[in-house]
């Protein structure tokens, strides 16, 4: 009997793993960008992903994208498939340089959740996700970013989870906050389903004993 219950709790947990499977290598984040400074003024969101190791495939997904603005034209550049808006926009490093280009009107505010995959292996020029801000130039509202390109946010994908880094501005303020990743809300889940399913399968071997 005591072979039976080891397998049966071996069968409980695995198919318990196979119900909840754990997403891994990639990072969510939700962006909220305040352009009260700039609202009603022309200009342009710029989503540029720079492939830096030409060695692994990363992607980055921009959706639920959403704000008071007033958006036009849209121009992708390199690997780059479906829009902004209804979205997602996937951005893949087929090319060294890729591209969403959103032409606009700001408004007060923006929106969008950034999904950053985390593959390696990582070099001392790792795949590059970056967002700017432009005017009706297209040249970049400035920001405190110390390489001097003016970006309002960077992340490097140089680990397994990625950060995002952001920049002050005197046009637009950013908030980021972290998404928990699905795959480990799950794990989380499935181990609390697995504990009571082993005290359920304990009370079913009781009964089966007497």
């Amino acid at each position: 009997m005591k072979h039976f219950e080891m397998f049966a709790i071996v069968l409980f947990c695995c198919a318990t793993i196979l119900l909840f499977p754990v997403t891994s290598n990639a990072s969510i984040f939700n962006i909220t960008i305040d352009t009260t400074p700039i609202q009603g003024t022309s200009g342009a969101l710029a989503f540029d992903f720079l492939d830096g190791d030409g060695l692994v495939n990363n992607t980055v997904t921009i959706s639920n994208f959403t704000s008071d603005a007033t958006l036009s034209t849209g121009v992708p550049t390199g690997d780059i498939t479906g829009t902004l808006s209804p979205g997602p926009v996937v951005l893949g490093d087929g090319d060294f340089f890729n591209e969403w280009l959103q032409d606009l009107t700001f408004g007060a505010t923006l929106n969008f959740q950034l999904e950053i995959t985390g593959n390696g292996p990582f070099t001392p020029v790792p795949d590059s996700f970056s967002f700017f801000l432009l005017d009706n130039t297209l040249f970049p509202y400035a920001t405190s970013d110390p390489l001097g390109a003016d970006a309002l946010l960077i992340v490097d994908i140089d680990n397994t989870n990625p950060s995002v880094q952001t920049f002050v501005s005197s046009s637009a303020t950013v908030v980021v906050s972290a998404v928990p990743l699905p795959g480990a809300l799950l794990l989380f889940v499935s181990g609390g389903f697995g504990i009571i399913g082993i005290r359920w399968i304990g009370r079913v071997l009781m009964l089966i004993k007497q």
